[in-house]
């Protein structure tokens, strides 16, 4: 989702399990991930350097239609 709409969706995460958050460059999902610290959730992961650094690695990528 994005970062815009975090606030408003977060109750549809749960705060007792694992989030992982990834954007683009890595930015706004560290800034995701202290909004959702900061609400009470207790593991949260973000993709340092996001897609960006995923794809440079050659990490696998699976992409799905809108």
């Amino acid at each position: 989702m994005p970062l815009s709409h975090l606030k408003h969706y977060m109750n549809e995460l749960s705060p007792d399990r694992p989030v992982l958050i990834i954007c683009r460059s890595g930015h706004r999902s560290a800034i995701a991930a202290r909004i959702l610290l900061k609400a009470g959730f207790q593991e949260v992961y973000s993709v340092r350097g996001g897609m960006k650094t995923w794809a440079k690695a050659m990490l696998p990528v699976n992409r799905f239609a809108d």
